[in-house]
């Protein structure tokens, strides 16, 4: 066959392995050159390899379509191997149950199905990359739905047992190709074959199962930790609304009180009363009135700022008025939120439990800096280019949910987040990028 044609087919083959890559994952460059470049090469050096060995052959695949995915696209590299070695495993799996198949059905050898002649094998091999896109893109629909969003130790696994079913479909490639010519033998590897092929399938969807499973859980987080903060919001506007009630209520009889002790002469006495009013309306806490100008930032300190007086943490807000800020307001929302959580929830264990918010822009980026105090032993771990900590809430289950949640939206929109802890202070500086965060909406 013309090597022009087998250059094409792995060209074809590249092309789909890099599509599913930028469809499914952010790349580092705005230009799209960068993805066709990497398949010409990918192509080439693959095309280059056709006259070696299947497993060394194999090899070479998974560790040049891990290099090029790792320059063009963004993430943790133990996600993009995983994925890389399930591309693999299927599209070998199924050049295999396709050549058994032809095999079977036309009664030839698999060699002499694809290379007696040229015109046949152009025509399966285009029928398998066609099949090839299509399972390619049912394994897309899996992951996408999920976010790929899962534990770097689920990643490391799943990564582990997909090797191991690549591994074991070169071993059957290289065991076929040596077997015998009974048609029985063809017909128990094509039916092996399969079924080892279906449990790949399983073995991803279950896996993108876990992931679903992670998603979920963390937006179970975020919902509990948003009513645990409106619930215990609305039992402090409840209780200042009862002591209003009852100022209200006895305001006019105070009055009353304090004109005749003053009619009277008694002047110390009615101050005394009045001293007493005012007191005792000095220990309703009104809302914190935040004035960044964004509403969703607002709405989020308020809530923060009347748990802190309710629990008895001192909190200060120095804040600028911000421009617009062109960021999904959930996101905008979830990081607000959270920032104060984690700060309430390390202040509260403190002897003087302080938190301080500072908000402002400078250039291109939004700046949210928090600072408390804390007691407890901060311990974290790295996860790719994110840092978790573990939490001192009772359900260890939700360790480095809030942290974790911070910087998927930091990095999400080209920022960073940053963490200092010395002589029990804990300080936090999150950044955006607004240029980014536009970007984002528009594709929103």
């Amino acid at each position: 066959m013309p090597k022009i044609i087998e250059y094409i087919l792995c060209l074809i083959e590249n092309g789909i392995i890099f599509a599913f890559f930028n469809l499914l994952i952010e790349r580092r460059f705005k230009n799209k050159f960068s993805v066709i470049a990497a398949v010409f090469v990918n192509a080439a050096i693959i095309f280059l390899c056709t006259e070696l060995s299947v497993s060394l052959r194999a090899i070479i695949f998974v560790v040049i379509t891990i290099i090029g995915s790792s320059i063009i696209f963004k993430g943790a590299i133990y996600i993009k191997s995983a994925l890389s070695i399930t591309l693999l495993f299927l599209l070998n799996m199924i050049d295999i149950v396709f050549g058994l198949l032809s095999s079977h059905i036309l009664n030839e050898q698999i060699y002499d199905v694809f290379y007696e002649s040229i015109i046949r094998r152009v025509i399966l091999c285009l029928i398998i990359k066609a099949v090839d896109a299509l399972v390619v893109f049912a394994v897309y629909k899996m992951f996408s739905k999920q976010r790929l969003e899962a534990n770097k130790k689920n990643w490391v696994l799943f990564c582990l047992v997909i090797s191991t079913f690549l591994f074991v479909t070169v071993i059957f490639t290289e065991l076929y190709q040596n077997s015998s010519d009974s048609p029985s033998i063809s017909v128990i590897y094509f039916t092996a074959s399969i079924a080892f092929f279906i449990t790949g399938l399983i073995a991803v969807y279950f896996f993108t199962y876990i992931c679903s499973s992670f998603t979920n859980e963390k937006r179970l987080y975020v919902l509990q930790s948003s009513y645990d903060g409106i619930k215990e919001q609305l039992a402090v506007q409840l209780n200042n609304f009862e002591k209003i009630s009852k100022i209200r209520h006895d305001t006019k009889n105070h009055l009353q009180n304090a004109q005749l002790l003053l009619s009277q002469g008694h002047y110390d006495t009615a101050g005394n009363l009045v001293a007493e009013m005012i007191e005792e309306t000095d220990n309703i806490h009104l809302d914190y009135c935040a004035l960044t100008g964004n509403d969703i930032i607002d709405a989020a300190i308020t809530v923060k700022s009347a748990i802190c007086k309710s629990r008895g943490i001192e909190f200060n807000l120095i804040c600028e008025r911000l421009p617009q800020i062109n960021i999904s307001e959930i996101d905008l929302s979830s990081l607000i939120s959270n920032i104060l959580d984690n700060a309430v929830t390390a202040a509260e264990k403190t002897d003087a439990p302080r938190v301080i918010l500072k908000i402002f822009v400078r250039g291109e980026y939004l700046n949210i800096i928090s600072e408390n105090t804390y007691s407890n032993i901060i311990k974290k771990r790295d996860e790719g280019k994110l840092t978790t900590f573990f939490t001192t809430k009772c359900n260890s289950n939700e360790h480095g949910f809030g942290t974790r949640i911070i910087g998927e939206i930091a990095q999400k929109y080209d920022g960073a987040c940053v963490y200092e802890y010395e002589n029990g202070i804990f300080k936090m500086n999150v950044m955006i990028n607004f240029s980014m965060s536009r970007a984002i909406c528009e594709q929103i």
